[in-house]
């Protein structure tokens, strides 16, 4: 009778572990830590989609500023979640009040970013160098310690949120994001450098979910409705990625390009491996791990426990609460039936317990073969000391063509140089302790199929202690990322050429003319810039419609790029004008011929359409370095020049004289509206 009545007390609080909420609309709100974009993805689709109505919740998702603190905002009230980086380990540490609910991204996309010309190196070598470090940069402050630049030798400004103050020069230094501030300075045409933490074995969980323990210790079940609701927002942006950025630009951040948003979700996405870890999955051996790194840096106190810092839901506890109480009924049971029945029992009971376990193990073992055998990722091991494999998933052959066995006996063409780069730096560092097993590496390999043809594989391995041998060993998984390059080659080429002509872009065109400038100084040569707009073009567009205009434009780029060489470099720069790099020439007279000669192939009447089109065009021309040392000067003296030939009659070449008038400041750029010649789009 007491058992009956003790299993009746478990249960009944067990009971209400299933049953369905039943929130009243509740009012919360989310602090983002940057500006809508891609980042936050997954709210935005939980919001819209009505998960967080369905959980009982109205959100208010605010964006965040430049300087924006999130833990700040939570913990003074102004929020009741936020976003936060791995510097919640130092704010926890620093007393404040914080628990995290859930993490979004399994590698942080934290980053810092120097011009090409002013590497990291340079900042050892000069004190208060200007330099914007957003909040929460635990991680970024730890990588810089390690490269021997102290915070107090850098001059900290506010971060602007501005890749211009990098770009110009007026900071030396400056934190971003992958998914972010790359795109930008590749629009701007800028050369960079990117320092990532986790070249330095630094890997932190980045875009954690938190809030102040106030909320979670007196709403545990809103706490834990608002992630769960979260998590199905980004299963869903993860499943429907053109959907939701189509959600952004409508809603969020219409200001942006849908070639950025593409970029940004790219990265993301690598940065989340959903493929591999489900969506929002943390441990406390990480978390701990982060916590120790922080330590070893003098950020955190030595031997701070993580534990508090991680947010568990009231069902959890209570379930864990159960579970003890049943475990301790259930061992005082065995105890009295043990004595009861006998050693008899005692041992049947043994044997079918030994007989369950090894049932458990084969049902273990099958699943892992199953796995490992069927999974589209090649799972490996390769013994450090030899290079050679000792373990490949059959999963290698519909990948590479080769067998299991013909890799373990022959190894795999073009993967032992790879191997060597990985294992050979760190080898003995792993073995006098300095590399944690834990610490993952992640490359991009061009492979070679056993027919001939290649493809694009991701490598994620780390270095272990064989536990059977002692043997060391490189695990890793291989998986195929083909398509994912091609998307980014796509990107990347949006990034850089026009849209409608698919010719260089003001961006490609800057790029490419440091590079011939490089070249024009070394061996002593000259270079031409040719600025070239259309005559009578609007009557095209007004007459024939702007379809007409868009191909006719695309047919000029054509019959330009006929006219130049393959080291030379054809830009528009918008509307109908055009700018065009003759990165070698001997004089003016050759530039000249060259320009008419385009002038002459643009004569040639058109037909598109049905129609029979006829323009022509203005041209200047200025020559490197006799007219200029800089794009900027070559672009302003070739544009004067090309107003000269504009104002005496349109239809003929002009050379620069340094004494002409330039073009009037109050006489903008020809401006023929049409289609293709709007002007990009912010971060487009």
């Amino acid at each position: 009778m007491r058992l009956a009545t003790l299993l009746v007390c478990l249960l009944l609080p067990l009971s209400s572990l299933f049953a369905g909420p039943a929130h009243a609309a509740t009012a919360v709100s989310l602090q983002l830590k940057w500006r809508h974009a891609f980042q936050f993805a997954g709210y935005y689709a939980a919001q819209q989609q009505g998960y967080y109505r369905e959980a009982g919740l109205e959100v208010d998702i605010r964006p965040g500023p430049p300087d924006s603190d999130p833990v700040q905002d939570v913990i003074a009230g102004r929020a009741d979640f936020g976003i936060g980086t791995s510097g919640l380990v130092q704010s926890r540490a620093a007393g404040l009040p914080v628990q995290v609910l859930g993490v979004v991204l399994q590698h942080s996309p934290q980053i810092l970013l120097t011009r090409a010309d002013k590497p990291l190196h340079l900042l050892r070598e000069r004190d208060s160098q200007p330099a914007m470090l957003e909040a929460s940069s635990g991680e970024l402050l730890a990588y810089l310690a390690g490269e021997n630049i102290p915070p107090q030798t850098l001059h900290l400004l506010p971060h602007s949120g501005d890749v211009l103050d990098l770009a110009s020069g007026r900071v030396a230094l400056m934190s971003g994001y992958s998914s972010y501030e790359p795109f930008q300075l590749n629009q701007l045409g800028v050369p960079f450098h990117i320092y990532t933490p986790r070249r330095a074995g630094i890997d932190f969980y980045g875009d954690n979910l938190f809030a102040s323990e106030v909320l979670t210790r007196s709403q545990p079940a809103l706490a834990h409705a608002f992630w769960e609701a979260s998590v199905r927002g980004w299963k869903y942006a993860l499943a429907h990625r053109e959907e939701v950025i189509d959600l952004i630009l409508r809603d969020y951040a219409p200001d942006l390009s849908r070639a950025f948003l593409e970029f940004e979700a790219a990265e993301i996405i690598q940065l989340m491996q959903p493929d591999l870890i489900e969506v929002g999955y943390m441990t406390r051996e990480r978390w701990q791990q982060i916590a120790d790194t922080y330590a070893r840096l003098g950020l955190v106190p030595p031997g701070f426990d993580v534990q508090p810092l991680l947010f568990q839901s009231a069902k959890d506890r209570q379930l864990q609460q159960v579970r003890n109480a049943l475990t301790r009924t259930l061992i005082g049971a065995a105890m009295l039936v043990l004595l009861g029945i006998g050693v008899i029992v005692y041992i049947h009971r043994t044997n079918q317990r030994l007989r369950s376990t090894q049932t458990r193990l084969r049902l273990s073992e099958s699943r892992y073969r199953m796995l490992t055998e069927e999974m589209k990722d090649v799972i490996w091991t390769v013994d450090a000391e030899t290079l050679r494999f000792s373990y490949v998933s059959p999963s290698v052959q519909p990948l590479l063509g080769y067998s299991a066995e013909e890799v373990l006996q022959n190894g795999l063409p073009g993967a032992l140089e790879a191997i060597k780069r990985v294992v050979q730096p760190g080898l003995s560092r792993f073995k006098a302790g300095d590399i944690a097993s834990s610490g993952y590496e992640t490359i991009d390999l061009e492979l070679r199929h056993k027919n001939g043809h290649t493809l694009w594989a991701e490598v994620v391995c780390h270095l272990m202690h064989n536990p059977e041998n002692q043997r060391i060993e490189l695990q890793g998984i291989t998986r195929d990322i083909t398509e994912r390059r091609r998307q980014q080659e796509r990107i990347e080429h949006m990034a850089q050429h026009d849209a409608l002509t698919g010719l260089a872009n003001r961006s490609l065109f800057s790029e490419h003319f440091q590079q011939a400038r490089a070249f024009a100084d070394r061996d002593q040569h000259a270079m031409a810039l040719i600025y070239m707009d259309l005559d009578k073009f609007k009557p095209v567009n007004d007459t024939c419609g702007h379809l007409v205009g868009d191909r006719l434009l695309c047919a000029v780029g054509t019959r330009i790029n006929a006219c130049v060489r393959g080291s030379d470099i054809v830009a528009r720069i918008g509307g109908d004008e055009f700018l065009i790099l003759l990165s070698r020439v001997r004089d003016a007279s050759s530039a000249l011929r060259v320009a008419q000669k385009i002038h002459l192939a643009l004569k040639q009447p058109f037909e598109i359409d049905g129609h029979r089109l006829e323009i022509s065009s203005s041209q200047g021309v200025a020559l490197y370095p006799q007219h200029g040392s800089t794009e900027a000067e070559l672009t302003k003296c070739a544009d004067a020049a090309m107003y000269q030939a504009k104002n005496r009659g349109r239809s003929q070449v002009r050379l620069h004289r340094p004494n002409a008038c330039p073009r009037p400041p109050s006489v903008p750029p020809p401006d023929h509206s049409g289609p293709g010649e709007r002007p990009s789009p912010p971060n487009g």
